[in-house]
């Protein structure tokens, strides 16, 4: 049954998220300047992000290729952690008010506009604006979500999946041709702007979508076998929904395309699916964020590996809801247990891992599937809670739908609301001090004379500092950081031992041999003539000490 919502309780819904948006995420809204939200170093490569789309624009660059990074050889940015409409969404604010305040209201935007299309989607289903209202608080705060919209900007950005499921569930409801129509563009445009989002968003929502077809066929396709106008109608409603989504994404979807090999190979090259699965015991332990009992949580915690920083937790409240949708709303909740169920053992990635320890022997779907390309792509196995995250919510409306419409049910609904508020309290907002800006780097960036810096210490981490620095002074480096590389990538570095020896000990780039690199850990000072000469030929003119991070 399809219902139609009213822009005025639309309205209310969505000022009442900002604002819980802005008491949820304080001081994020007081700070959006001097303080980037996150608590993962790759906060700051995504603010680069924003800053090169604004170089491709002003300079004509190549979207996928930057001579920024890893000069003088520059390195190709398609299977960087991307996120395209982000950076087009922060482009003007970041001219207005700075790169962190841009990156700043982009996540915030997020969390509203997620919050926006869950509460749409459940009123869709339901019919109840408190049960869809409840559904859009939790898949937007869900642990999960909300600690990974904190470290990965092309990841944490889920907000466009309810409305494709919203305009997909409409498209095999709707019985009116035009409305039909209007439903199969709104999935090919929400399917662009996921894809447009982040890459592996795109993947996960091609498997939501083939689990949900496959569902179709198996519960409801017998119904529908003897409507054969129905189902050809139907087969050209999905061309114009795929067209639609493939002529929207063509400008990224082509140079994928030319490097579909190359794409496939770096995707298989970085297999984590038995190191970075879900401890099952995860799902049941609170936050160590939560201001009322995270910090008793914290020694549970240290006993996981993935789960340290992106904690699955369900919730008790949340549980609650999502059984009383499988105990009274069973014919609507089916699937979205089912898809729930599914995402959970993918999640376990290849083999079992329980409270910090690991079972080889037990192994999962995963240890077969994760090979398979796309689902390679998506390299870290316990990423599919983002989906967990979509089916409990929905399960959630489901059920809260169910207990309101019972005589007092509204008492053990708002008692149970404050459960959920309590268990997903993040309060304060885990944020970094913006670095400090050496008057230097400004000079630098004033500088109109081409030439590349070399940033020390150097290291696989340190660098996701650097270039940030980068969006000041606005000159090459020697290094910087992509989401997957190889040693061809370090190759400039590896050819240098004055370069090797800027490197701190251990900073080597992870799943790059180090014996890939010159392993002398000096320069002798013969040499030293000679190879800052060759630096210099190659266009480097300084040496950027930063140094509260030099240990040696």
């Amino acid at each position: 049954m399809i219902r139609q919502l009213k822009r005025h309780p639309f309205l209310i819904a969505g000022f009442a998220y900002l604002l819980i948006v802005i008491a949820m995420t304080w001081p994020a809204t007081r700070a959006l300047s001097q303080r980037l939200a996150g608590n993962n170093i790759d906060n700051w490569m995504f603010v680069w992000n924003d800053w090169w789309l604004q170089q491709v624009v002003a300079d004509q660059h190549n979207l996928f290729f930057t001579p920024y990074l890893f000069a003088p050889q520059g390195t190709s940015l398609l299977t960087h952690a991307n996120s395209f409409l982000n950076s087009i969404l922060a482009f003007v604010p970041a001219k207005l008010w700075g790169h962190i305040a841009a990156a700043n209201l982009i996540f915030l935007f997020g969390l509203w506009v997620g919050a926006m299309g869950m509460f749409w989607l459940v009123v869709d289903i339901t019919n109840n604006r408190w049960a869809a209202f409840l559904a859009g608080f939790v898949f937007s705060f869900a642990p999960y979500h909300l600690t990974q919209a904190l470290a990965h900007d092309h990841l944490g950005t889920i907000h466009w999946w309810p409305f494709f499921i919203l305009f997909w569930r409409r498209l095999w409801l709707i019985d009116t041709l035009k409305a039909r129509w209007r439903s199969a563009i709104g999935v090919g445009v929400f399917a662009a702007l996921t894809f447009w989002t982040g890459t592996q968003l795109a993947v996960f929502l091609l498997v939501w979508t083939a689990v949900d077809t496959f569902w179709f066929f198996l519960t409801d396709f017998r119904k529908m076998a003897g409507q054969r106008p129905f189902l050809k109608q139907q087969l050209s409603m999905l061309v114009v929904a795929g067209a639609t989504a493939v002529v929207l994404t063509l400008p990224i979807l082509l140079p994928m395309i030319r490097q579909w090999r190359s794409l496939i190979d770096t995707a298989s090259a970085i297999n984590l699916r038995t190191t970075s699965q879900t401890d099952l015991l995860a799902y049941w332990i609170p936050p160590t964020y939560n201001p009322l009992w995270g910090d008793s949580m914290v020694p549970i915690y240290q006993r996981f590996i993935a789960n340290q920083a992106f904690m699955p937790y369900v919730g008790y409240a949340v549980l609650l809801f999502a059984i009383l949708a499988i105990w009274k709303r069973w014919s609507q909740a089916a699937f979205w247990v089912v898809s729930g169920s599914i995402w959970v053992l993918f999640s376990a990635g290849a083999v079992l891992r329980v409270n910090g320890e690991i079972y080889p022997n037990i192994r999962l779907p995963y240890n077969w599937l994760g090979e398979i390309f796309p689902l390679s792509a998506i390299r870290t196995p316990d990423r599919f809670n983002f989906l967990l995250v979509l089916s409990l919510a929905v399960l959630v409306g489901l059920g809260a739908s169910w207990l309101l419409e019972q005589a007092r049910g509204k008492w053990l609904f708002i008692a149970l609301v404050g459960l959920v508020i309590l268990d997903y309290l993040i309060v304060p907002l885990p944020m970094w001090d913006a670095q400090t800006i050496s008057p230097f780097l400004i000079e630098m960036g004033q500088d109109e004379a081409d030439y590349a810096v070399i940033d020390y210490p150097m290291g696989y981490e340190l660098s996701k500092r650097w270039i940030y620095f980068q969006t000041i002074h606005e000159k090459p480096i020697v290094e910087g950081h992509m989401s997957r590389y190889t040693a061809d990538t370090y190759a400039v570095i590896a050819q240098r031992p004055l370069l090797n020896a800027l490197y701190q000990n251990a900073k080597w780039p992870p799943l790059v041999d180090p014996t890939t690199f010159t392993p002398a850990p000096t320069v002798p000072l013969v040499a030293l003539g000679p190879q800052l000469r060759d630096l210099q030929a190659d266009s480097f003119r300084y040496l950027l000490v930063h140094r509260q991070f030099a240990t040696e």
